[in-house]
């Protein structure tokens, strides 16, 4: 666990002026990390440190009940089995379990057993992930063994007989989870490409947390796409395009601090930035105005100007243009 505070108090009054707190937490019955962060703007008022903590807890016990966020949370994953062929996916579960124990330097791995009971007929079948010490991605082997028919019964034995093999090798943390094939496959949806539906939009949280990498300084960002998102559900599209603003400011200055980039402006702002990572062939050329396309409109929601009133443009090209262009910002995101 790990805890940081920060409160700004005005020196005359006392009164706080601002405060920042975030949080890490890590348990001993999941490999997921949670992280909880804070800050007086979100609320407009200070929230007690005590109140706020209790806040986080109760969150973690609320994804205690939801069985896949809990254990998986927002992990990447990748499909290492074959779905409804059970020789071939214990073979290939066998294989990568002890390819990974011969492998990674610490001897640990979790594995999640997923027993899945469909009300129907009562046909007990299994998934099984892995997921090796230090890495990032689980490895899914789809349902394909199970306990009734033949076929299905060896494989789900070979598994079985496998684990406790790799027992005797090393530390083996094992997850139970009881689920239906349909929460199976909500979770893990990407595992069916064939069947993905091309219009089921992703939220930018989720398309960006395909992409997420081991650091910590990234929380802060995640968290702010997160609060985007609600913004964009509830079509505050003024308010979105404002925080989308400061949240493209703050990665681009980001990148620049990460990578030793030298910004020339006392006051940067996201056509010098972006221009800046350009010149250093961080990004491409073409994407400098698209950068410059998307400010020319954010920068005014951010003044909470509203040129479209200007001239008088009509209400479905004014939401269109919002729209497009807050499009626009999720991919400079990305």
């Amino acid at each position: 666990m790990s805890l940081f505070v920060e409160i700004v108090k005005d020196d005359n009054t006392k009164n706080v002026k601002d405060s920042r707190y975030s949080l890490t937490l890590g348990f001993s019955d999941t490999p997921a990390i949670f992280y909880f962060n804070h800050k007086m703007g979100d609320t407009n008022i200070p929230s007690l440190l005590d109140r706020w903590l209790s806040k986080c807890l109760k969150e973690i016990n609320e994804l205690k009940r939801t069985t896949f966020e809990y254990y998986f949370s927002d992990f990447s994953y990748l499909n290492y089995g074959m779905e409804g062929i059970s020789n071939t996916t214990a073979d290939l579960f066998k294989i990568t379990l002890f390819g990974s124990l011969s492998t990674i330097d610490v001897k640990k791995l979790w594995i999640a057993r997923i027993q899945h009971i469909r009300e129907d007929d009562l046909y007990r079948s299994f998934s099984y992930a892995l997921l090796p010490s230090g890495q990032i991605d689980w490895l899914i082997f789809p349902d394909a063994v199970g306990l009734d028919s033949g076929g299905a019964r060896r494989g789900y034995e070979k598994i079985e007989n496998s684990i406790k093999e790799a027992q005797t090798v090393g530390e083996i943390r094992i997850i139970d989870i009881d689920s239906s094939i349909e929460e199976f496959q909500k979770k893990f949806k990407y595992l069916y490409t064939d069947d993905f539906n091309l219009n089921n939009i992703d939220s930018l949280y989720e398309k960006v947390s395909r992409m997420k990498k081991k650091d910590d300084k990234l929380n802060d960002f995640f968290s702010e796409i997160r609060r985007i998102d609600k913004e964009i559900e509830k079509q505050d599209y003024f308010l979105v395009l404002r925080d989308m603003r400061a949240l493209i400011e703050s990665l681009c200055k980001y990148i620049c601090e990460i990578k030793s980039i030298k910004i020339k402006s006392e006051k940067p702002n996201i056509n010098n930035l972006s221009s800046a990572l350009v010149e250093n062939k961080i990004l491409d050329p073409h994407i400098r105005n698209w950068f410059e396309a998307f400010n020319s409109i954010a920068n005014e929601a951010a003044h909470e100007i509203d040129s479209s009133n200007l001239f008088k443009m009509d209400h479905e090209i004014k939401n269109d243009l919002l729209s497009t262009t807050i499009k626009l910002g999720e991919h400079l995101v990305i």
